[in-house]
């Protein structure tokens, strides 16, 4: 049985959203919890699916008995789509997931649930915090990308994904009672213009 590594994360916060072209980015902690003699070295092998990281650093790497624990700080920029078909009544998911570079074979993520988290105070303008949630996912790659070692192992290329999601959804009618206001004003500025020039012609 392949080695089981417990991993999971802590949200600390979610910036520069741009739903007009799909895009976040997120500051977060990720740590890597397995026991045996073998190092595995989980922090600086693992990539983030759809995203770039901006900027990570290994806050902890230590073996305490058999327990190998590595924690990581990472700001990361997230591509995705935004759903906007119920603005400004909508809610919204985000979601970012972390890969390793071995196939399942040899590592196999298993989600912390327990002590993964966000952070309370989370702060997203004109949106509340609602869920939070971990889980792992197996996904088969039909390509090598031209890696040997695949290539040459009979196996198949599965690897296990570190799923994290917050769910946010509008803070109240709030921004819909400002956007009613802002188009009502519009409309009525509009007509009071189009009657003022009907009495000029007159």
């Amino acid at each position: 049985m392949p080695p089981r590594f417990c991993a999971g994360t802590y949200v600390e916060g979610i910036h520069d959203i741009d739903m007009a072209h799909g895009g976040y980015w997120v500051n977060y902690l990720v740590w890597f919890r397995w026991d045996g003699d073998e190092i595995q070295d989980m922090a600086n092998h693992f990539r983030v699916y759809r995203g770039f990281v901006k900027q990570k650093s290994i806050v902890k790497d230590y073996k305490l008995g058999n327990t190998h624990y590595q924690l990581v700080r990472m700001e990361v920029v997230v591509d995705t789509n935004f759903g906007t078909k119920l603005f400004p009544l909508d809610g919204q998911q985000f979601m970012f997931y972390i890969e390793p570079f071995y196939t399942a074979k040899r590592v196999v993520l298993v989600p912390d649930t327990k002590e993964s988290n966000t952070n309370r105070n989370l702060d997203i303008d004109g949106y509340k915090l609602v869920r939070h949630s971990v889980n792992t996912y197996a996904y088969e790659y039909k390509y090598t990308r031209g890696d040997i070692e695949l290539e040459q192992s009979t196996d198949k290329n599965i690897v296990t994904e570190l799923a994290t999601g917050v769910e946010v959804k509008r803070d109240g009618f709030g921004l819909y009672a400002k956007c009613f206001i802002a188009l009502y004003a519009c409309i009525v500025w509009a007509l009071m213009t189009l009657f003022h020039q009907y009495l000029s012609s007159c």
